[in-house]
């Protein structure tokens, strides 16, 4: 689990399936499967993917962020990368593939 706090509220960010606890995280799973399940539609790209990922683990409302700065998402891909558990970057006929497992 990693600690984040912003605006004076601290966040519990999950690091592994495990650390998902479905009855208090409902929410952030349904909205986790919900951009695994755009990203595999081919609904979004993977940078997209990477920050709505985030934000749903976060537990954050879209609604309620006002704007995305490029500081704010560049903060939120570069969280992201730590926050990777849902999928996995993985090489393959000479590009990336994103491999998604729910374990």
């Amino acid at each position: 689990m990693l600690y984040l706090t912003l605006k004076k509220k601290r966040y519990a960010l999950p690091t592994s399936w495990a650390e998902l606890v479905p009855s208090q995280d409902a929410d952030r799973l349904i909205r986790m499967c919900r951009e695994m399940n755009l990203y595999e539609l081919g609904a979004v790209h993977f940078e997209h993917f990477q920050i709505a990922m985030t934000i749903a683990i976060l537990g954050l409302r879209n609604n309620k962020i006002s704007s995305f700065s490029d500081n704010l998402s560049e903060n939120l891909f570069r969280l992201g990368e730590q926050l990777s558990f849902p999928y996995r970057l993985k090489e393959q006929d000479g590009g990336t593939v994103c491999e998604m497992t729910i374990t």
